[in-house]
């Protein structure tokens, strides 16, 4: 799939790093932009420096030559520009005449754009002929300067209904209809006040569970907007820092507004969080909406856990478990300490030179491992997971 987008929040303490880094995994060629999220308007008081309002997101496609965004507003202060309707709905009036690019957009140097149209104002219509009772209309501004039309003759009579003539101090000027769902350029600076993630998020958060959250989440309006901007109505939506699961919820109530058929995967290893993400979902009503929740197969995480409550006989016992293991890192050197050594340590070196041991690249079970009978996967486990990514 050459389709697809990934955008990753960051502060500015990581910014530089993240930005080689992920120029690097996903080329730089295919960085989109980077967004500055006013998140906190007020300000972080206890900075040393400046009073920190905002955060990052970088946004990459996964192929420059197929990225589009989706035609969208997002701000309501845009939305309330298209006051006009007709029968194929919102719109918002934008002259003809093609005021920005400078130089370039001049007659001279675009001569295709330049000729005349006919306006009638009292049937408001418009004509590539002369004809009775219709004025003859250039591309001139109020200041007499000699500018262009927006699109070629061709392509402003294909699109000949969605014109309208408008008089202006006695002069007749043609303007276009643009309609809502062409939607607006989205700004790199986003700074509306629904994307304050303190009473968007937290707030909401507490509001939504009951109690106060171990998390800080983003606000959701801002994941939403995310979403509606980068993904379709039938598109899958992952989260690998899944978080208290606001991604979760914006793809609901996304769902729910548009009528979307939208899934979302997220992904989370904090106990606290994944918590925080089931009573979320718990407290969500909506209607043919399914949350499947599942547990990832341990491997040294079944040690890691078990160290932070682990006596001294158990990490000897553990010690001599691991020389043989494959779940050790490829840096571990047993000939370093000996048995005898090892023993006569603290607990707490006991638990820091076990930790250093184990490979956390192999946390969890690797799919490729399913089979293998060291592990012990079920028949049932086998069989959901082979449906899980198949699809």
């Amino acid at each position: 799939m050459k389709s697809g987008f990934i955008a990753i929040a960051i502060d500015h303490n990581e910014l530089g790093y993240l930005i080689v880094l992920a120029d690097e995994i996903f080329d730089r060629k295919n960085r989109i932009g980077i967004v500055t999220v006013v998140n906190n308007p007020m300000g972080r008081n206890q900075g040393k420096y400046f009073s920190t309002t905002n955060d990052f997101m970088l946004v990459y496609a996964n192929c420059i030559e197929h990225a589009e965004f989706n035609k969208v507003v997002l701000l309501e202060e845009n939305m309330k520009q298209f006051n006009l309707s007709d029968t194929k709905g919102s719109y918002k009036l934008e002259s003809l005449i093609r005021i920005g690019g400078g130089n370039e957009n001049l007659r001279h140097n675009k001569p295709n754009r330049w000729y005349p149209l006919y306006a009638n104002p009292e049937s408001n219509d418009v004509s590539f002929a002369p004809k009775e009772n219709y004025i003859e209309v250039f591309p001139i501004t109020s200041s007499g300067q000699e500018r262009t039309w927006m699109w070629v003759k061709d392509s402003v009579e294909y699109k000949r209904n969605d014109l309208e003539v408008v008089v202006k101090n006695g002069k007749v000027e043609i303007y276009r209809k643009y309609r809502i769902q062409n939607g607006v350029k989205v700004k790199t600076v986003w700074f509306d006040k629904k994307y304050d993630s303190n009473n968007k998020g937290t707030k909401l958060l507490e509001k939504l569970i009951g109690r106060k959250s171990v998390s800080y989440p983003k606000s959701l309006y801002t994941v939403k907007d995310v979403i509606k901007l980068l993904s379709g109505k039938d598109d899958f939506i992952l989260d690998f820092f899944a978080g208290s699961g606001t991604t979760g919820q914006a793809v609901l109530e996304l769902n729910q507004e548009d009528g979307g058929k939208r899934k979302f995967i997220l992904v989370e290893q904090l106990n606290e969080h994944i918590h925080v993400c089931i009573n979320r979902f718990q407290n969500l009503f909506y209607e043919n909406d399914t949350i499947v929740y599942f547990s990832l197969k341990q491997n040294n995480d079944v040690y890691i856990e078990r160290l932070h409550r682990a006596d001294d006989k158990y990490c000897v016992l553990l010690w001599n478990a691991l020389k043989n293991n494959s779940s050790i890192s490829y840096r571990a050197d047993f000939q370093k300490v000996s048995e005898e050594e090892f023993e006569q340590l603290s607990l707490a070196d006991k638990k820091k030179i076990l930790l250093n041991l184990l490979d956390k690249n192999v946390i969890y079970v690797s799919h490729k491992e399913i089979d293998d009978e060291d592990f012990s996967i079920s028949e049932k486990d086998k069989s959901l997971n082979r449906l899980f990514y198949s699809e």
